[in-house]
């Protein structure tokens, strides 16, 4: 085995700022995505069911 060391908060918030990135709908003022926005909010399934919000998968 090595020696490596891993930083395992590191790869916690990364992966949190992943699920952000892949938010839809009307997204909150503080969302750390900046690039990200607002996505999909005129979305409806086939008898009107409102679809907005989630995530892209």
């Amino acid at each position: 085995g090595g020696t490596e060391r891993y930083n395992y908060g590191e790869a916690l918030g990364k992966s949190i700022l992943f699920y952000d990135a892949q938010r839809s709908g009307k997204l909150p003022a503080n969302n750390p995505i900046k690039w990200r926005g607002d996505s999909a909010l005129g979305d409806k399934g086939d008898n009107g069911e409102d679809l907005t919000g989630g995530w892209y998968d």
